[in-house]
């Protein structure tokens, strides 16, 4: 019985050592398991710190985000800071507005779509004493009360009897709830209370209920009437006996707190301590939260089935807030037509946005409450949404209209916001919307062009491998105009030099050059000189009008004397080419008076000499001339030819002097010349239809492309405001001479750039097997460069566009001749903005007071001198020059200072009567720091035929141009 005995004790006693064993094991196990997770945790919150810390040790290094990080289809949530330190901001919205307090739709309000003020407001808060020094947002779970059989909320504390019925009656009529108030002795008020209720989360929903509709201080009430009894029968006690006074409760407290609040006349519609998230009520998709890159499935499975849980839960009350949710819509619905040529929108609005300083914007609104007491004003929205406000912005659809030009602009910036996305986990936004950043409009910027470039390169971005062997997004900097070649990164902002950022030419590479050349078999001959002068192009272009000259001309020929039979034939072919009758023989034509007479009548008409110029007009032009034995017909020609700068003859004017052949075809050339410019310009009409002065578009298969000349001489036939500023365009010249874009309109650019461009739809037709556009030039083709008075046989021209030509074509309309003057604009791909070159004229008072603002002062200005270059012939240092000394100045201070456009530039001084110094002008090139891409040189590669992968890889050196999502 014993032995039973003891082995029922040990059964018993081994069950419960396993017993204990397992629990421990358990207990252990969980306790482990929960360890490793929080170790784990530790250390990759370790990592991405220690990433963080090394990625911000250098401004000009990128963010280090993993190229094969995974994003939804529009790709991470961007922080936009629309407005920094404010203290009060309007929004409004076409469909009222979702007010969120917590970044969630559980405790969301909707406001109606009229205008609301948010505004930061001071609120006095009570608070017990025992918890005064507690945090106020915390203070209905930081007392710790005993379970009550009755809650109530109090609504607030007023101090007169008519408010507090006044009070009491909105509640019973607004909630329908049982309302009454309680007079507090101590502080002569009425504290006004609502509802009773069993649990005391009832008591809490009551109160957010209260707190939507403005009720701001609603929290659960004390129990006033045990406190009453308390007194009472204290009060009982100290009159009956000589007891001891009970214990006194603490004083109330009260805090003053800053408070986001949503204002509408006096009314309060929503409050919170920190945040405000502002959403367009007809939202169909709560908005998402700001979350880190989804790396893993499971991670993505999880947060999916988060999510439909919490929208099964939640529909019911999502639609009692702001009604059935809408359809989802389509942001390319038909809307307002506007000409996509200008960059237009035809894109219908959004069917939600909110209206904030003037500008309309996607996505969501968020009001914070920074550390300095005021309010950020931050845009979330997805980073695609986000691009359709930067892009146009950045690089004008309208001004620049070239698709490929517009992707390399979108990529840039989607890989600038990547590489700047969550600098810091601190700050309240991840960029700012003007050029601290990129530039961003929001909504009311976006325009077709620029949302078909973005989406057409979705998710494209730009990424290099760096120091650890990963691919992330490069530090994608773009200047506006770089002046011809980009400048390294650490030679503008210092730091460490960086792959990607390096010094490039601003050009097409030759071969795209070579597709722009007109190239002719004629062998360029040497320059036949005759009194100083070049007559190979006035020989070339009077045998291409039809006139009889030698194949051939020697240097005997032309110092010779011309026969009557060629003067008269010669005199007849011009009077015919203009439109005139043939003049009168004039056996004195060999000689200077006859010549002047008979070409007169052959340009002007017979006897129009002495009806367009008086007598007295005569005798000014030709006074001090010694015009010697010269009829007063003869006169009045001479002096209507020098007028008018055909005849340039020699020093004495004798009309019994010879001529030699080579100044009657210079003069000859030039009066035809003279009559076909004025025929140009719409002044008169003649046979001279055939010769033409003309702007080029860039030359493609070695055919003339010409600028639409309709366009042009109707954009200069009279002074035209100019788009987006208050200048006045000047009145047009004689000569087709293009305009800079400051001062033409928008539709002028745009005839302009495409005039001057490369035109891609010769390519599109080229490939169909269909003929160019353009002329076709003659193997054979005269080809001159001119330089000014000079012109310069050539066996090709690059014509990049803009160029001024004289071109002639034959009977079957191809080219013979051409002369072309260089476009001033040069042949760098940025040639096409208007600060391509430019000058600045700052008075030397106005450069001494600009330095005496950092403190320098040298004395009365007498140079300012360049004295270090980069390699891009940028100034780094300059010296300044006075009479009380000298200094030298380094670095971008005092490019601001002086208020450069750019570092490329060379300076002239200005001097008066006394040779002091007067005004530095600086001559320059291109607008911006000139480090990364080029702008407005992407446009030019854009219509060189480059696309955008191409244009991001030549500014961009050593990159990859891939999708990241």
């Amino acid at each position: 019985m014993r032995k039973a005995n003891r082995c029922v004790r040990l059964r018993r006693s081994r069950a419960v050592f396993t017993f204990v064993l397992s629990a421990g094991l358990l207990l252990n196990g969980g306790f482990l398991r929960a360890f490793a997770q929080y170790s784990a945790s530790e250390t990759i919150g370790n990592r991405a710190e220690q990433s963080l810390d090394a990625g911000m040790q250098n401004v000009s290094r990128p963010r280090r985000i993993d190229a094969a990080a995974t994003y939804d289809d529009d790709g991470p949530l961007i922080r936009v800071a629309l407005m920094t330190d404010v203290t009060d901001v309007t929004l409004s919205s076409s469909s009222g507005f979702i007010v969120l307090r917590s970044g969630t739709r559980r405790d969301a309000e909707k406001i109606a779509r009229r205008p609301v003020r948010f505004e930061i407001r001071q609120q006095l808060v009570r608070l017990p004493a025992s918890v005064a020094a507690r945090d106020d947002r915390h203070r209905d779970d930081a007392i710790v009360e005993a379970p009550r059989k009755e809650y109530r909320v109090e609504v607030g504390t007023v101090g007169d009897v008519r408010e507090a019925r006044k009070v009491i009656n909105d509640l019973k009529r607004r909630f329908a709830e049982p309302a009454t108030s309680v007079y507090d002795k101590q502080q002569l008020a009425f504290h006004i209370l609502i509802g009773s209720y069993n649990d005391r989360r009832d008591a809490t929903a009551m109160i957010e209920q209260l707190r939507r509709e403005g009720y701001v201080a609603a929290r659960i009430a004390p129990d006033y009437d045990a406190a009453n009894d308390r007194e009472k029968s204290a009060v009982a006690r100290t009159t009956t006996s000589k007891a001891p006074a009970p214990r006194r409760e603490p004083e109330p407290d009260y805090r003053r707190v800053s408070q986001l609040v949503a204002v509408e006349g006096e009314h309060m519609l929503a409050a919170s301590d920190d945040r405000l998230s502002i959403t367009a009520a007809d939202t169909a998709e709560p908005p998402r939260l700001p979350t880190e890159t989804r790396t893993d499935a499971r991670k993505e499975k999880e947060t999916a089935r988060r999510d439909n849980d919490y929208l099964e839960t939640q529909q019911r009350d999502a639609e009692r807030l702001w009604g059935a949710r809408p359809k989802p819509r389509s942001d390319d619905a038909p809307g307002v037509a506007i000409n996509p040529a200008l960059g237009g929108n035809s894109t219908a609005r959004a069917a939600s946005f909110l209206h904030v300083g003037g500008k309309e914007y996607r996505g969501e609104v968020q009001l914070i409450l920074n550390a300095r007491g005021r309010i950020n004003v931050v845009n979330v929205l997805p980073l695609e949404q986000y691009l359709r406000g930067v892009v146009p912005m950045e690089l004008s659809p309208g001004a620049y209209p070239a698709v490929e030009a517009l992707k390399a602009q979108a990529v840039a910036a989607r890989t600038y916001a990547l590489a700047h996305r969550t600098q810091s986990r601190d700050a309240d936004f991840d960029l700012r919307d003007d050029t601290r950043s990129q530039v961003y409009g929001g909504l009311s910027a976006e325009r077709d062009l620029t949302n078909r470039a973005i989406e057409e390169t979705r998710g494209v971005a730009i990424l290099y491998t760096n120091d650890e062997g990963r691919l992330v997004p490069i530090d994608a900097l773009y200047t506006a105009n770089c002046g011809g070649r980009t400048e390294n990164n650490e030679v503008i902002f210092g730091g460490k030099p960086l792959s990607y950022l390096r010094s490039v030419a601003c050009q097409p590479d030759r071969q795209t050059f070579a597709g722009h050349d007109v190239v002719s078999n004629r062998t360029a001959e040497s320059l036949i000189e005759s009194e100083g002068r070049a007559e190979m192009r006035d020989l070339a272009l009077l045998g291409v009008l039809g006139f009889l000259l030698p194949r051939k001309a020697s240097n005997s020929y032309l110092r010779s004397a011309p026969d009557d039979g060629e003067m008269q034939n010669w005199v007849r072919r011009a009077a015919e080419i203009i439109g005139r009758d043939a003049p009168r023989a004039n056996k004195e034509a060999t000689r200077l008076g006859g010549f002047a007479l008979s070409l007169a009548a052959a340009i002007y008409g017979e006897g129009h000499a002495r009806l367009l110029l008086t007598p007295a007009d005569v005798d000014y032009l030709l006074t001090g001339l010694a015009v010697k034995e010269a009829t007063p017909d003869m006169r009045a020609s001479l002096a209507l030819l020098l007028r008018d700068r055909i005849l340039q003859g020699p020093a004495g004017f004798d009309s019994r002097a010879p001529l030699t052949r080579a100044l009657v075809i210079e003069t000859l050339a030039r009066a035809l010349l003279m009559k076909t410019r004025a025929t140009s310009s719409g002044n008169l009409s003649s046979l001279t239809a055939n010769l033409k002065f003309e702007t080029t578009r860039a030359a493609e298969q070695g055919r003339l492309l010409l600028a639409p000349s309709q366009t042009m001489a109707k954009s200069e036939a009279k002074p035209k405001p100019v788009a987006g500023s208050n200048k006045t365009v000047a009145k047009a010249q004689a000569t087709a001479k293009p305009r800079t874009s400051q001062e033409m309109t928008t539709k002028e650019i745009i005839s302009y750039s495409n005039a001057s461009g490369f035109d891609r739809d010769n390519t599109n037709r080229l490939a169909a097997g269909q003929s160019l556009d353009g002329l076709e030039v003659e193997p054979g083709a005269w080809l001159f460069r001119s330089f000014g008075e000079a012109s310069y046989p050539v066996d090709r021209l690059t014509l990049v566009g803009g160029e001024s030509v004289i071109y002639h074509t034959d009977s079957t309309g191809r080219v013979d001749f051409i002369e072309a003057a260089p476009s001033e604009r040069g042949a760098s791909s940025d040639r096409f903005s208007s600060v391509a070159q430019w000058q600045e004229r700052i008075t030397a008072e106005e450069v001494q007071r600009r330095l005496a603002r950092v403190g320098v002062n040298v004395g009365a200005l007498e140079s300012i001198t360049p004295t270090e270059f980069t390699e891009s012939s940028r100034v780094v240092e300059i010296e300044v020059a006075g009479s009380d000394g000298t200094t030298r100045m380094r670095g971008p201070q005092w490019r601001s200072l002086l208020g450069l456009k750019e570092n490329l530039f060379v300076v002239d001084r200005e001097f008066d009567a006394r040779g002091r110094v007067t005004a530095f002008v600086f001559t320059g090139r291109g607008w911006g720091h000139g480090v990364g891409m080029c702008q407005v040189g992407a446009y030019g590669l854009a219509r060189d035929g480059y696309s955008y992968t191409q244009i991001l890889q030549k500014y961009y050196t050593g990159v990859k141009v891939q999708k990241v999502y």
